[in-house]
């Protein structure tokens, strides 16, 4: 079979076309070595690249685990170093209306009696000079306050004019009633006494250091003569007899009268500022009583000291008894725990017998009108125990037992996470509505 031809020329060899001419002056160098054939890879995605990718993740972890343990201990510190508490409570508070309620009280007091104290005469003493204009014999009587002690454990009572004798046989004369707390030889019970003597004369004067007797228990062969005695308090002066310039009568009754509005004016107030708050007084409780008028000659100055003196007498109630007494008589719920009356000044209390003598009377009735504001007081101490470490909620939700006659209104924690209040009272903080 003859062959078939398609065309005129001879058939070429592969080997017959021409390299281009920039590829035949790079041809392969195969007396070079190739890279790769037992040698590391110095360049490209090789195995070392790959470790050192590897490492650089690894260390970028570690940071990344660091940074978020150091947040974390901040957020815990800051947690315990900043643990507070502020709780908002309301304090339980009832409000009665007393029309015109009467009761009883007495000094021992008892079962639905209320108890008073009666406080020693309150004495304060006024004193003016007025210049003489005439010369005349003057007799003028000593006079000053006495302390009167009772080591007998019964109280004793004595008399206006009651004497009080000296180891040198001076009189002195008490110039009102008085009454003196039962006491014993360790502790005697005392009470100061105004007393003037029972003449005149310069002899009667005494700056300090006297000590008497009663002569009425001795000469009754009373067994109180050894357990009451008196001591001088403080200067006894005003006695003189003799020829001095003296002011006229009505100069010296112009002074007296100006010294007992003095008293009058004064003696109440000076007698509340010695009372603390624990007492409450009324100033129908208080009976001022007679000034005593000495003059004393004072012949320097050519004239005549007139010296006013006064006692006043007052029964008063220890406030806390009295707002007990009141809670008991007027709420039902009261159960004798602590009370307050917010408004105790602005209660009305008048004695039901204006015959009453504080200075000697042991039981009286007295009537009370008014609104009392009745409020159970707060423990702060003892409510930051109850609250310390409990839960939030519990709180909020007045679960904590013994935290009576008070309602939680709002309670506050920080940080805004924590759960529990914080255990330290010291970072609790309690605001009274």
């Amino acid at each position: 079979m003859s062959e078939k031809v398609f065309g005129t020329e001879p058939k070429g060899s592969i080997k017959d076309i021409p390299l281009p001419e920039n590829k035949s002056r790079n041809s392969l160098d195969l007396s070079k070595p190739i890279q790769g054939a037992g040698q590391p890879v110095s360049s490209g995605r090789g195995v070392n690249n790959w470790d050192n990718s590897r490492s650089q993740n690894k260390r970028s972890g570690m940071k990344w685990f660091g940074i978020a343990a150091g947040v974390l201990l901040l957020l815990v510190a800051y947690s315990f170093l900043f643990h507070r508490a502020t709780v908002e409570v309301d304090q339980q508070s009832q409000n009665v209306v007393i029309t015109n309620q009467e009761y009883n009280a007495s000094l021992q007091g008892g079962d639905g009696v209320l108890e008073f104290v009666r406080i020693e005469p309150f004495v304060k003493t006024e004193r003016v000079f007025v210049e003489g204009s005439v010369e005349e014999n003057r007799q003028t009587k000593a006079s000053g306050v006495i302390t009167v002690y009772n080591t007998d454990t019964t109280e004793k009572n004595y008399i206006k004019d009651t004497r009080f004798e000296t180891a040198g046989g001076n009189i002195y004369r008490a110039f009102n009633r008085f009454t003196i707390p039962a006491g014993s030889s360790d502790n005697p019970g005392s009470v100061e006494v105004l007393v003037v003597a029972e003449n005149p004369g310069t002899e009667y004067n005494s700056a300090e250091g006297l000590r008497f007797t009663l002569p009425a228990l001795r000469e009754q062969g009373s067994p109180s003569y050894e357990l009451v005695y008196a001591e001088q308090t403080e200067p006894l002066e005003g006695g003189y007899s003799g020829v001095v310039r003296v002011p006229l009568e009505e100069d010296i009754e112009e002074a007296e009268e100006a010294l007992e509005q003095t008293l009058e004016s004064s003696l109440a107030s000076d007698f509340r500022a010695t009372l603390s708050d624990e007492y409450v007084i009324r100033n129908e409780f208080l009976v001022l009583g007679d000034p005593v008028f000495t003059q004393s000659p004072d012949e320097e100055r050519g004239g005549v000291e007139v010296v006013a003196r006064a006692e006043l007498y007052a029964v008063v109630f220890r406030k806390n008894d009295l707002e007990n007494f009141l809670a008991e008589n007027l709420i039902e719920s009261y159960q004798g725990e602590p009370i307050d009356i917010a408004n105790i000044d602005a209660l009305t209390i008048t004695l039901s017998d204006d015959e009453f003598d504080p200075a000697s009377d042991t039981e009286m009735a007295f009537t009370i009108v008014g609104e009392a504001q009745f409020l159970w007081p707060i423990d702060e101490n003892q409510i930051t125990q109850l609250l310390a470490g409990k839960l939030r909620s519990h709180v909020e939700n007045d679960l904590v037992v013994g935290l009576d006659h008070v309602t939680v209104s709002d309670v506050s924690v920080s940080p805004f996470w924590r759960r529990k209040l914080p255990n330290n009272t010291d970072r609790i903080t309690i605001n009274i509505n």
